[in-house]
């Protein structure tokens, strides 16, 4: 698709402090924003690509794509920027997670960058989960085993690709490649390296007994430095004046905290785009006895602890295109028609419940077999209670999510809600009800961006400290919780535990069904 520039505003209002440009590299595009010192959008820009299924299980992008659409939008705001007469205070990164890709000697791709959704290394996952040592595993590297982590990945290539495993001079997630193409620069960030399964987050460094594991020389991954790292950019035709701040940053999941304002104990973020996923911040390493939860690094004094969930907007489409098509026929919004279906069946769904496992789970239960299922329908129910099912499904996966996180000490009096979803008085007000919290819509939709942006206003001494985030967040919607209706919501989600569990043991069979 065509890169979107956008001009927000113009510098003259902002010309005296410098410009902070946070660029979001995501699974489906990419993005650079600059802001102000207060955090306010400025200049942005975007451009999507594919992701590619080139197999069942398979999930990939064409890295040169991503590098092309990203270096499209660092130019686009930068010379936004400077053609405005202002300043390019740095320039931060933020990044999709469990990325993998190898390059050869010269650092072209020798394969395509697999993502996060790619599950090919789904017995490779299941074999570290039967191993005696696999809690260890979780506890040293703060990534529960997944076929979505790089270390069952590069096992995958172990048993199935050991050619292109030997002959690759460098594994690398997305983050890496685009420094390395960029900036000629071979490092990763803390965060990143704490979400790839490989990295000891208590010793702060590789895994040396995992990489033994795979057969993989330690020289064959980057170097890895703080997210506050700063590297200067040299002259290129990205538009970035020579000599600028270049901060390394960190993945996507951890800036949204920070982008929302949310830097320590107290406030829990929700976000729910395609995928769903419910963090805290706290002050040290937190992992879960029972291997629900990650851990990741924000900086050295901060970490992210949380679960993602698989099934968010997913659901919606699946839904959109099929049982309630529908929908689309009377010629309105398509999302407001569902928000109103759904607005107009009571909370509980007349005995309706959806497990909205439609492609697999990761948080809590790390089961990429998980299965959807509607459970109580009868001949009373319609659209509505169809529609209203399924975000109240999402929203009791949330609630396992968010129970988890809670028992590790991740402590919230008040959920922030990002993403699309967000924007949903009906999905926010279920929320707030099944979390028993009030739930604030946080004014900024480019949180992770911004968290990109306010990391590199610190790494340059803009900012003293990175609580001054919270003052550049503001405040859309409040909805405080409905007594009624949350004892409804804690009657649902004790059912919805309790049939997970019925099922649990069935999902093996209906997957090898699927597989015919």
């Amino acid at each position: 698709m065509h890169l979107r520039a956008r001009v927000v505003d113009r510098l003259p209002k902002v010309s005296s402090s410098p410009l902070f440009v946070g660029v979001d590299v995501g699974t489906s595009s990419a993005r650079a924003i600059a802001f102000d010192d207060v955090g306010a959008v400025v200049f942005s820009a975007s451009k999507s690509y594919e992701l590619n299924r080139p197999a069942p299980g398979r999930a990939e992008l064409d890295p040169d794509e991503v590098l092309g659409a990203t270096s499209a939008c660092i130019a686009s705001v930068c010379a936004e920027v400077i053609h405005a007469g202002g300043e390019i205070g740095a320039v931060s990164f933020s990044a999709l997670m469990h990325s993998l890709m190898a390059v050869d000697m010269h650092g072209r791709p020798l394969t395509s960058l697999i993502t996060w959704a790619d599950v090919r290394a789904l017995r490779q996952s299941e074999s570290l989960r039967r191993r005696d040592d696999a809690h260890d595993i979780y506890a040293r590297t703060g990534v529960p085993i997944h076929p979505m982590s790089p270390l069952a990945k590069l096992l995958w290539f172990k048993e199935n690709d050991s050619r292109t495993l030997a002959e690759a001079t460098r594994w690398l997630s997305l983050k890496e490649y685009l420094f390395l193409r960029l900036f000629d620069h071979w490092l990763t960030d803390a965060s990143t390296a704490s979400t790839t399964g490989l990295y000891n987050i208590r010793k702060g460094a590789w895994d040396h007994g995992l990489l033994d594991l795979i057969g993989l020389a330690p020289e064959k991954l980057a170097p890895v430095v703080g997210t506050t790292h700063v590297i200067e950019a040299p002259s290129s035709d990205l538009e970035i004046p020579a000599g600028t701040p270049v901060v390394v940053g960190a993945t996507d999941g951890v800036l949204a905290n920070l982008g929302v304002g949310v830097t320590g104990s107290g406030t829990g973020v929700c976000s729910v785009g395609t995928s769903g996923a419910v963090r805290a911040t706290v002050p040290e390493i937190r992992t879960d006895p029972r291997g629900r939860t990650f851990c990741y690094a924000l900086d050295e004094d901060r970490w992210v602890v949380g679960g993602p969930t698989s099934n968010g907007g997913v659901v919606l489409s699946w839904l959109l295109d099929g049982m309630l098509s529908g929908l689309k026929d009377d010629g309105s919004d398509v999302h407001e028609a569902f928000e109103q279906a759904a607005g107009s069946a009571p909370p509980g769904s007349s005995g309706l419940v959806f497990l909205p496992y439609l492609m697999g789970e990761r948080a809590p239960h790390w089961n990429p077999q998980a299965r959807a299922a509607f459970i109580g329908l009868t001949t009373r129910h319609g659209n509505p209670h169809v529609a209203r099912a399924a975000l109240e499904g999402i929203v009791m996966q949330l609630r396992s999510v968010a129970t988890a996180v809670e028992e590790i000490g991740g402590d919230f009096s008040e959920i922030r809600a990002t993403g699309g979803f967000a924007s949903s008085e009906v999905w926010s007000q279920m929320m707030a009800d099944a979390f028993r919290r009030p739930v604030v819509v946080a004014a900024n939709v480019e949180g992770t961006a911004l968290g990109a942006a306010i990391l590199g206003m610190k790494a340059v001494g803009q900012i003293d400290s990175l609580e001054r985030s919270e003052d550049m967040v503001g405040e859309v919607a409040r909805y405080d919780p409905d007594p009624h209706e949350s004892a409804t919501y804690d009657s649902l989600f004790e059912l919805f535990q309790d049939l997970y569990g019925a099922l649990e043991g069935h999902f093996e069979t209906l997957s090898r069904l699927e597989e015919g």
